[in-house]
């Protein structure tokens, strides 16, 4: 099974992950580890970590260390290895015989993993993500249930929140991934009165045979100077690369500050 998930690039491929999906991750050779955390993988402390603390996750870690965040804790933890706090002397029962070095070396495992798999790093608030009633109306409009809402609201969300049914991609890229989260730049003032529309569209010659060739185009308007046809370059090419570029292009183009209705097919 291992052998056809490497012939076929199985691999976990999310751009950004809920704190839930994060903290169900194995810590132990985790995928988005640094090389750090491949040394602290075998020391005395990691593992006495899986030996005696059952440690095999984020979350397992994250535990760990949160007795030190517990000063109503009676006694409270104080931070060396003859801790008498109630979880070190549960440390010691089980076998542990530094229980605050283990503190530590989770607080180290935690920070040998690259930004976008930390629980710590979390996106800034922005607004824009979809609230069940405009996912509604989206639904609405998809199914026509609505005359008066046809307009789709972009769902600019890419948080994967279950890691085996929407994380997990086969015949993924080899190339090299950003370690950075994928969030959202903060978009500061709207301004309705610069509303912008723009029509896109894509399409492709012998689409599906090794010839293909693929384009977009997008239109603001009779004669206006911004419309433009695009040549869709790479090795790739397909109808569906077309109407994707689009729309890329459209948000590329368009200010920050500018509420953006595209209309395409």
């Amino acid at each position: 099974m291992i052998n056809v998930a490497q012939k076929y690039n199985v691999r976990l491929d999310a751009i950004k992950l809920s704190k839930v999906a994060k903290k169900s991750l194995p810590i132990w050779y985790h995928v988005g580890g640094t090389d750090n955390l491949k040394t602290l993988n075998n020391s005395p402390r990691a593992q006495c970590l899986r030996k005696n603390h059952k440690v095999r996750t984020i979350g397992d870690l994250l535990k760990i260390v949160r007795r030190e965040n517990r000063p109503m804790m009676d006694p409270p933890h104080i931070k060396q290895n003859h801790c008498s706090c109630q979880y070190c002397r549960e440390d010691s029962i089980e076998g542990c015989t530094a229980p605050h070095s283990c503190t530590q070396c989770a607080h180290k495992l935690l920070q040998c993993l690259h930004d976008i798999w930390k629980i710590s790093v979390t996106p800034p608030q922005d607004n824009l993500t979809l609230t069940h009633r405009r996912r509604r109306q989206n639904e609405r409009a998809q199914n026509e249930e609505d005359e008066d809402h046809t307009e789709l609201i972009f769902n600019p969300s890419v948080t994967t929140r279950n890691i085996y049914l929407e994380g997990i991609r086969v015949f993924g890229e080899t190339h090299d991934r950003s370690m950075g989260p994928a969030y959202r730049e903060r978009s500061g003032v709207v301004l309705q009165e610069e509303r912008t529309t723009i029509y896109t569209d894509g399409s492709c010659e012998h689409n599906g045979f090794q010839e293909a060739r693929s384009g977009c185009g997008l239109w603001y308007g009779p004669e206006d100077n911004r419309n433009q046809a695009i040549r869709i370059p790479g090795i790739k090419q397909s109808n569906q690369i077309g109407e994707v570029a689009a729309v890329l292009k459209a948000a590329q183009i368009t200010a920050n500050f500018a509420p953006l209705h595209i209309i395409t097919d």
